[in-house]
């Protein structure tokens, strides 16, 4: 799992990445470029800013650009392809779809579609993103053109067949102030996740009590702060310790942890293992 505002790059030539993954696990992050994820087998659960849901074969999910987004597979397995590309690819230099958002991100089976069914759409949707990855990972001559002809085929597909009501130019102005506190709560951590940063003084900087600081933050976000906060100290302790020849309690204290124990503690009940084992 990763975290925050996420800055990517890509390979020269395309602004475009895909990828296959198994029981994909992500911390809450949002960028400016468009992510879908689709789910082959098994199932996962995606949370895009304040809504969740456990998706199935067949199943995909939207994120526009700006959306907090995370990847749950606690209890569960899958196996997903994720594609994530820049709205300027297909000409949207300001996001897409065009001037707004998708108003339910989520494609499911109980969906409407306009004269056709969810497996129809999806069968299609996978053959485009098959499509997408094969070029991608064969980098035969000119597959970047290939790659956009399939990638505007795929969102010409999505926007023809979803129901009309999913895509609106007004975006929800009650839920932005929030999503904006949340975006700025998730940056502040990234960048003072080795501070003591109680509920109480997160919450004092979001201008929210802490008791709605609390609801909003696992409703968006997914789980609760603590659990959140310990998911980040982790990561980047993980990190440190794979890369560098720092001891490990140093690395514990610089992460945050003000003992030894509860790292050893917090670490084995989030990655199932003693960090030690990591040397």
């Amino acid at each position: 799992m990763e975290a925050f505002h996420e800055n990517r790059s890509y390979r020269e030539g395309i602004h475009l990445s895909i990828s296959k993954s198994n029981s994909l696990e992500f911390l809450a992050h949002w960028h400016v470029d468009i992510e879908i994820i689709y789910v082959c087998e098994g199932n996962l659960r995606v949370g895009i800013n304040n809504e969740s849901r456990i998706l199935t074969k067949g199943e995909l999910a939207i994120c526009s650009s700006g959306d907090i987004h995370y990847y749950d597979s606690k209890g569960m397995e899958s196996s997903s392809i994720i594609l994530i590309f820049t709205p300027g690819l297909i000409g949207f230099k300001s996001g897409w779809p065009e001037n707004g958002k998708f108003i339910y991100p989520f494609i499911e089976s109980e969906l409407k579609f306009k004269g056709t069914k969810l497996p129809e759409v999806s069968n299609e949707i996978l053959k485009l993103l098959n499509c997408i990855y094969e070029e991608m990972q064969q980098e035969n001559q000119y597959y970047n053109y290939f790659v956009r002809s399939k990638l505007f085929e795929l969102c010409g597909i999505i926007l023809r067949f979803l129901p009309a009501s999913s895509v609106d130019i007004k975006i929800d102005n009650r839920k932005l102030p929030l999503i904006k506190a949340m975006k700025k709560t998730i940056h502040y951590i990234e960048n003072n996740y080795s501070e003591d940063i109680t509920l109480e003084s997160i919450a004092k900087k979001a201008n929210l009590s802490m008791f709605y600081f609390s609801r909003v933050f696992k409703d968006i976000v997914g789980m609760n702060y603590k659990t959140y906060l310990n998911w980040v100290r982790v990561n980047k302790a993980e990190s440190m310790i794979k890369t560098s020849n720092m001891p490990i309690t140093d690395i514990a204290f610089e992460c945050g942890f003000n003992s030894i124990r509860s790292f050893n503690r917090v670490y084995k009940a989030i990655k199932g293992d003693i960090p030690s084992n990591l040397r």
